[in-house]
């Protein structure tokens, strides 16, 4: 491709973005729009027309009725007011599906990790698992925290990350209520004349399956239809240093990256992602330097072997593990170059 070729198709990616790109008060009336499903029946707030209650003691499951909250209590039970989760997180979760630059990775992911640039698959039940995370917003209270230098900080500013991208396991999948979240996806889609339009549901996991929300989403053709010349040019990106972008393979890691990338440089919180660090979540990246075993653990340790921006402290980490156990951690990745 020639150098004009090039600059034609930046300068329409750059034009692209920008359309999408929402301003705080956009992103806040989006946000409202935002569809919240019965823990139980996964019955919406849409349909049942008016807002759903939720759990008062943990703040986070949502019921239509007293009798789902009854029904779904033998399994919420097990989770319910030990899990330490933020009231904040899902508000920040709608946030980020209200966010159409942030959303366009995640449908990304679902079109790689299906292969919905062979087929379709609009008559199928697409589901994954996305793994999120509160993170110091600065690199260096991450590292302090991750090596375990502490922080002398009273309050430690905190953001949204999210850590993995896991395609449906078999008793995941299998699951009624979400099959039938998807199912009225589907049917509100199909009253659109949006037939064309790929339907998955992403069930969005905190602290190892502590806080999950089923969203569905729709996958627009459109977006199959850019793909390609995407995935032949690489995925461009902040860098994490302002004003810097990096371009790596288009795989659904750098797509997770890039939401991660977006989210950390905008230092002025517009995208409304950002909230204030609290013990557990510090205790977690902490507890993550030095046992390499939890299931917490070695979800974040992948991210940070292969995230452009935690290169040289995840390289301090392995060294030090290293010189004191003989071994590095299992599940480690090279980071990919830019």
């Amino acid at each position: 491709m020639s150098s004009s070729a090039n600059d034609s198709t930046t300068n329409a990616d750059d034009f692209l973005f920008q359309h999408l790109k929402l301003s705080s008060k956009e992103i806040r009336s989006k946000r409202k729009d935002y569809t919240t499903s019965c823990s139980s029946c996964f019955t919406s707030n849409e349909d049942l027309g008016r807002p759903l209650r939720r759990c008062s003691k943990c703040q986070v499951a949502s019921y239509c009725s007293t009798e789902c909250q009854t029904r779904h209590w033998p399994e919420h039970k097990k989770t319910c007011g030990e899990t330490d989760v933020p009231k904040l997180m899902p508000k920040l979760v709608r946030t980020l599906i209200s966010n159409p630059i942030l959303l366009l990775q995640l449908q990304s992911c679902f079109v790689l990790a299906c292969n919905l640039l062979q087929h379709a698959r609009c008559d199928e039940f697409l589901f994954a698992r996305l793994d999120v995370a509160i993170e110091p917003a600065s690199i260096v209270d991450f590292a302090d925290i991750f090596l375990g230098k502490g922080t002398s900080k009273t309050t430690v500013p905190g953001m949204l990350q999210v850590n993995a991208f896991v395609s449906a396991t078999e008793p995941e999948i299998s699951s009624p209520q979400r099959r039938a979240l998807w199912q009225d996806e589907r049917t509100k889609a199909d009253a659109d004349g949006l037939h064309a339009h790929v339907v998955a549901v992403v069930g969005i996991v905190y602290a190892d399956a502590q806080m999950a929300l089923s969203v569905p989403l729709r996958i627009p053709p459109e977006l199959m239809k850019l793909m390609p010349e995407w995935i032949s040019r690489g995925l461009k990106m902040p860098s994490g240093i302002p004003g810097e972008t990096i371009t790596l393979p288009y795989s659904i890691e750098n797509c997770l990256q890039c939401i991660n990338a977006h989210i950390r440089v905008d230092t002025r919180n517009k995208m409304l992602l950002r909230t204030e660090m609290r013990p557990p979540e510090m205790k977690y990246i902490r507890d993550a330097g030095t046992n390499t075993r939890s299931g917490p653990a070695i979800i974040l340790h992948d991210k940070i072997a292969r995230e452009y921006i935690y290169a040289s402290i995840y390289q301090t980490f392995l060294e030090r593990r290293k010189k004191f156990t003989g071994v590095a951690p299992p599940n480690t990745r090279k980071v990919e170059a830019g």
